[in-house]
């Protein structure tokens, strides 16, 4: 049976040859820390990871560096030793990639992978319509003890109330996620549940000229292809696979839950189905965007 799993595993480790395409040249590094809630219900933020923002003449990467870090990790061990330890191997954090101005101006194009669902979509850019406010303020970055002035902008934006502290100082209309188009740097953003948080932890220009923005069409690990589909079919997606393990995994393998055998903590062995029903309990679900999920409530 061992020999069976460590065959399973081996399967992963297959690299499908795909060059990465060079989008454009990278002109900045800027990180953010990104403070969330797994569950809305969470009194403090449970989840802490470090994203980078890829800027480049027209094309910009949003990215973890954690999850990056922790598919590395797993390329660099061998089936037995995942095998071994899953937990160590186990990347929680945010596997989705999200490109601005890809593949054509004005659009974005975001790829995630939701257990093991590979998914994603392409869409005409929406950019936030800001109120600036006069309230002003300073604000440090982890990486110099340089003071920022900062004022303070608001926005509506895919389902969620947003606030956030850019610098005109740092004269680029950037910021994390999709939160972009202001006259500044984002330096501070929040939304006004308390569920997200990004923090501007340090700010760098790319002094390899020649250093590339890379987009793939497969996932960078398993090297599966994403599927592509149209904004609200990869929401309702996105929620169901979140929510629904059956499903997940009959989406995402291939094979239906009946095929799937389980070792319960009772010593059974009960068919994924059989599993899902005595054990599970229904997943949070807390995305950043709440655009579908408001607008299907209100079309019931």
């Amino acid at each position: 049976m061992k020999k069976l799993y460590l065959l399973v595993i081996a399967l992963f480790f297959v690299r499908v040859v795909s060059a990465q395409i060079a989008v454009d040249t990278a002109q900045w590094h800027i990180d953010y820390a990104f403070e969330h809630k797994a569950d809305s219900a969470e009194a403090t933020f449970s989840r802490y990871e470090v994203m980078r923002l890829e800027v480049g003449r027209r094309v910009s990467k949003f990215y973890s560096l954690d999850y990056e870090a922790c598919v590395e990790k797993k390329r660099s061990a061998t089936p037995a030793m995942i095998l071994a330890n899953p937990g160590e191997y186990r990347c929680t954090a945010s596997p989705w990639i999200l490109f601005t101005n890809y593949p054509q101006a004005g659009s974005y194009t975001w790829q995630n992978e939701v257990l093991t669902n590979a998914i994603g979509y392409s869409e005409e850019m929406e950019v936030p319509q800001w109120t600036i406010t006069n309230e002003r303020k300073q604000l440090a970055i982890a990486d110099s003890s340089r003071l920022l002035p900062c004022q303070k902008a608001t926005t509506f934006y895919r389902g969620r109330h947003w606030e956030v502290w850019f610098t005109t100082a740092l004269p680029l209309p950037e910021g994390p996620w999709k939160l972009k188009g202001l006259p500044g740097l984002v330096v501070e953003a929040g939304d006004s549940k308390h569920n997200f948080r990004f923090s501007l932890l340090k700010v760098s220009p790319v002094k390899d000229k020649a250093e590339a923005i890379t987009y793939s069409e497969l996932t960078p690990f398993e090297r599966k292809p994403y599927r592509m589909m149209p904004y609200e079919e990869y929401a309702e997606q996105e929620q169901r696979i979140s929510t629904d393990v059956e499903y997940a995994l009959n989406s995402g393998i291939g094979i239906t839950s009946d095929q799937i055998q389980i070792g319960t903590p009772d010593g059974e062995r009960l068919s994924l189905k059989e599993y899902v029903k005595k054990y599970h309990k229904q997943a949070s679900y807390n995305p950043l965007e709440l655009f579908y999920v408001n607008k299907k409530q209100k079309n019931r």
